[in-house]
């Protein structure tokens, strides 16, 4: 991984295109950045990578829903890492904002299906 200041903006969007397209089209050419030789034995599945993750929604402000959303959680054996709930006095909801510990996709991706399916919950979850 490279990083820095750069020249930002379009300068640096042009080089990266242009370093991946010279990577593309010129087969067997050594280049002078990166490792010449990968030491990866085998990529994971999406599913299997682990991580802490960032859910936001929107449900309705009664008591309850909060305990119905983070027991959806806890039924993919996913814990809390840090939970904020703002609320919206306008639409009689509020904006949930949930950190997770780290755990898989795998698990996260059904966890957010679940919660989405709850009559509750207004705004969904991506």
């Amino acid at each position: 991984m490279l990083y820095g200041q750069g020249a930002r903006g379009m300068a640096t969007a042009s080089a990266v295109v242009g370093d991946c397209l010279d990577i593309i089209f010129t087969e067997g050419k050594k280049i002078s950045y990166g490792p010449v030789e990968s030491k990866v034995q085998s990529i994971k599945s999406m599913g299997d990578v682990s991580s802490k993750y960032y859910i936001s929604l929107s449900a309705l402000d009664k008591p309850g829903v909060l305990q119905t959303i983070t027991g959806t959680l806890n039924e993919s054996n996913i814990s809390i890492e840090s939970i904020t709930q703002k609320t919206n006095s306008k639409n009689k909801s509020v904006q949930i904002i949930i950190v997770t510990h780290e755990t898989t996709e795998n698990k996260i991706q059904k966890a957010i299906k679940n919660i989405n399916n709850l009559e509750e919950v207004k705004e969904k979850s991506k």
